[in-house]
């Protein structure tokens, strides 16, 4: 009884002591300590890990393709026309004909050169026979070593009229200059003709090539002899094509370069002045890395990736070479068989504990 009366008075006298409010503060205080949790030793430590799927990365064969635009074209074009002025008397020339080298397509009227020839021949005789009787006198000296020289050179001259006219008579004889397919027929027997006059064109169709630009930038992997492959129009299956010829200068429009590739099987039906897409190979590596391009964290200073190191996220800036729509190629940044994470990237922070709930291949 003596005890709680003490204990009584002891309350009375701390209450007179201090305000109401001072001793509710303090309460607060006391539960606020006992409530605190401990704190955390290290930067996400005692965070649960994040689930997310990751990619693990390997070397793998890259080859680098590269397509534009071609055009198929004939190794071989010429249009025939003739030499001389005269007039036809004889055309073979059938609207898309393949013909041989050396076909006649044309002959012009030679009546007169051929008259001319058999005159030119008839005077060369009698000059001969003049030579012969000169060369006699010399030797008895009825003639003088100038009537002789003159004699010579009579014949002479009209041997070289002869060889002159024979040129001549050729050129009446218009032939195929090489095997070919022959264009329109654009003249008709009985036409007055001269040099000037496109009769029709020859066009080789067989082999054909394949004429493309290459940008500037890729000029140095472009070699004489690389095969490229080339897809034509209603072709399911592409061409293979070796290149041939790089053009000497570079064209200061466009930057770009000119190269031509013979086709080294020509399908039925393609024709020159087809377009074609020409695809080709800048190079082939067989140890690239590759991951997918969903892995990739642009930063203004770069690019990035979160590696996936014991079981925390560390972020590690890369290069990247070639990429397309899946894909990027990792130069530097990356090794192979690091673990990359693929999903949840903009949840997951650095040192932050993640758990791997999948791979992507």
């Amino acid at each position: 009884m003596r005890k709680r009366v003490s204990d009584s008075i002891f309350v009375r006298s701390f209450c007179s002591a201090f305000p109401l409010t001072v001793i509710c503060i303090l309460l607060l205080s006391a539960c606020h300590k006992e409530a605190k949790p401990t704190e955390n030793k290290g930067k996400g430590a005692g965070n649960s890990p994040t689930s997310a799927v990751v990619f693990v990365a390997s070397k793998q064969a890259l080859s680098t393709p590269i397509e534009v635009q071609g055009t198929i074209v004939a190794k071989e074009f010429v249009e025939i026309r003739p030499e001389i002025n005269g007039r036809l008397t004889y055309e073979n020339i059938q609207d898309g004909a393949q013909v041989s080298a050396g076909t006649i397509l044309a002959r012009i009227n030679a009546d007169d050169l051929r008259a001319q020839d058999s005159k030119l021949r008839s005077q060369l005789t009698i000059a001969k026979q003049n030579l012969d009787r000169v060369e006699q006198l010399l030797g008895r000296n009825g003639a003088s070593q100038l009537e002789l020289d003159n004699a010579k050179n009579q014949a002479n001259i009209l041997q070289a009229d002869i060889q002159l006219n024979n040129v001549a008579l050729s050129k009446t004889i218009i032939r195929a200059p090489f095997s070919g397919r022959l264009g329109f027929k654009l003249i008709s027997k009985g036409a007055y003709v001269s040099p000037s006059t496109l009769l029709t064109t020859l066009t080789q169709v067989n082999p054909l090539w394949v004429e493309f630009i290459v940008p500037e930038r890729y000029i140095a992997n472009i070699k004489i002899g690389q095969e490229v492959k080339v897809n034509m129009p209603d072709q399911g299956t592409p061409v293979d094509a070796v290149i041939k010829a790089l053009d000497p200068n570079i064209d200061a429009g466009s930057r770009s370069l000119s190269v031509r590739a013979q086709l080294k099987s020509v399908p039925v039906g393609t024709q020159p002045g087809v377009s074609a897409k020409v695809q080709y190979i800048l190079n082939q590596q067989s140890d690239a890395i590759l991951i997918p391009s969903q892995c990739i964290i642009p930063e203004v200073r770069g690019k990035k990736v979160i590696l996936i190191k014991n079981g925390i996220a560390t972020p590690s800036m890369v290069e990247t070479g070639w990429r397309d729509e899946k894909r990027v190629q990792i130069l530097s940044g990356v090794q192979s068989g690091d673990t990359i994470l693929a999903t949840s990237i903009m949840q997951i922070r650095p040192d932050m504990p993640v758990r791997i709930s999948g791979v992507i291949q």
